[in-house]
């Protein structure tokens, strides 16, 4: 007996609607064909005082910004706590960031 879809063909799919999906995420790569292997990560490093002084401007500069606004939405997080937090880290470490736009690669991933 075969496993029923979690995708429904002919269906449209965003990346944030995969996450609000009540399914293992095996499952869901099934669907499309993949597999996902976890491995560790090796991150860049930076030296420690840079780190806490990255730590602390961040810590600030959250702290400050949340008395005047409440992230509710994902788009208002995105914003407000996730986007100033990568780019510190970016800053930290010296790395870049590229950011995506919109794309579409297939109606099941808008």
């Amino acid at each position: 007996m075969s496993k029923s879809k979690i995708l429904k063909p002919g269906e449209r799919y965003t990346f944030s609607q995969y996450f609000d999906m009540s399914y293992a995420v095996e499952d869901i790569l099934a669907d499309l064909d993949c597999t996902i292997a976890r491995s560790p990560l090796n991150l860049p490093k930076a030296e420690p005082d840079v780190i806490q002084h990255s730590y602390e401007f961040l810590q600030q500069y959250l702290e400050r910004n949340l008395k005047f606004v409440n992230p509710v939405t994902e788009i208002s997080r995105r914003e407000v706590l996730i986007a100033p937090t990568l780019m510190e880290v970016c800053a930290t470490v010296q790395a870049t960031l590229n950011i995506e736009y919109s794309l579409t690669v297939s109606d099941w991933l808008r």
